[in-house]
């Protein structure tokens, strides 16, 4: 419990530093810049998620003794690729964004299952510290470009100071296995991508459409509560559900309702606060007009952590990953459909076309499970998911 508790500050601090990291770098740079940086790291994280994902999803369910080692050879077996074909195509920045996150995001779901709290929480400070304090001296300096490296350089520092020497060996990994990593994490890599994709939409959309001022503007917006609302859910699925062992069995935990009702009021309390509260603290970003932007995110968010921490998870514990997937593919078609046929007049569109799409996909999956399983049988489920 204390490694939880750890991991839970670890989470809620990072959040506190990225909230930090925003602020210092939209009040010293152009909003050209910054809607250019929002654009690059939403495009790294789809890119992330197609590279690197399968290598995650593979060691989260099979997590055995020495493991690690295959897993180290494939990251920087890919991250060699993604530097040659940096070099090949020129796109260097985007290439050091995606080594980044992916390395960041593997080597902590490696100490998560390690059950490695106090040091996930180190490593989480430890990095966020760097990264903002090699921030201020960037941009001080003028040099933004240099953005992008540090945003490497910190993530490669923060692993290899946390990396535990001496367990970890690089190893051979055969073509077989290689090709069982993928096969296995494969369905849903392409599930959390179409996800990802649907959630990273807007930043393409709005700098195709409206520039990378407009990106700045709305996409920080939808960012910043992205980050505010779904912190509760998040601990809640990273930490307590499901909680990953050894030799890949499953421990579903009992989680007191009072936690359930601390979310709810968070998430409901943000849409009272949270334009408030963000005004004041980006001035540079939020004035009046964004105001109902930032009330209609909260909804996407709260539907959003709906679809991910419940429906998901129903499924997941059904033993039924094909419907993850059917809801991931279905979430980004309705979407593609709603945007193709109905267009972009103004920036707010695209963030009402994906609220639309999160309540039909939620609404249709619930009248499903209802139909499906029955009333008693869905609320015993939620209870045993819940309490």
């Amino acid at each position: 419990m204390k490694d939880k508790i750890l991991m839970f500050f670890g989470f809620i601090l990072s959040s506190i530093a990225y909230l930090i990291f925003v602020k210092i770098v939209s009040q010293n740079s152009s909003p050209e810049f910054w809607g250019q940086f929002l654009l690059d790291i939403g495009l790294a994280t789809i890119l992330s998620v197609a590279s690197f994902e399968w290598i995650k999803n593979y060691y989260s369910r099979f997590f055995i003794k020495k493991i690690e080692g295959k897993i180290a050879t494939c990251v920087i077996a890919f991250s060699l690729l993604a530097l040659l074909m940096a070099g090949i195509f020129g796109y260097w920045n985007l290439c050091v964004l995606i080594i980044s996150i992916s390395i960041y995001n593997i080597f902590l779901q490696w100490l998560r299952c390690r059950g490695k709290g106090k040091r996930m929480a180190l490593f989480v400070l430890f990095r966020w510290g760097m990264l903002i304090m090699g921030t201020l001296g960037i941009l001080h300096a003028g040099r933004h470009e240099l953005l992008y490296p540090h945003f490497l350089i910190s993530a490669l520092v923060s692993v290899l100071f946390f990396l535990p020497w001496g367990q970890v060996h690089l190893m051979v990994v055969k073509p077989k296995e290689c090709w069982e990593m993928i096969k296995y994490g494969g369905g849903i890599s392409v599930s959390t991508l179409a996800s990802t994709s649907v959630v990273m939409s807007d930043r393409v959309l709005l700098s195709a459409a409206f520039g990378a001022g407009a990106v700045a503007s709305y996409s920080s917006t939808f960012d910043l509560v992205q980050k505010a609302v779904l912190m509760p859910f998040m601990v809640y699925n990273f930490i307590f559900f499901p909680k990953f062992v050894s030799f890949g069995k499953w421990e579903y935990p009992r989680l007191n309702i009072v936690w359930v009702v601390a979310i709810l009021l968070i998430c409901s309390s943000s849409l009272i606060f949270l334009p408030k509260i963000f005004t004041a603290f980006f001035p540079a970003i939020y004035d009046e007009s964004l105001y109902d932007v930032l009330k209609l995110c909260c909804f996407i968010v709260l539907f959003q952590a709906y679809k991910a921490f419940y429906l998901d998870h129903y499924y997941m514990i059904k033993k039924r990953s094909a419907m993850i997937l059917t809801l991931a593919i279905s979430l980004l078609s309705i979407y593609g459909i709603l945007l193709f046929f109905c267009g972009i007049a103004t920036p707010i569109d695209i963030y009402f076309y994906m609220l639309y799409s999160y309540v039909i996909i939620c609404l249709v999956s619930l009248i499903f499970i209802c139909l499906k399983g029955g009333r008693v049988q869905f609320f015993t489920h939620s209870l045993h998911f819940y309490c």
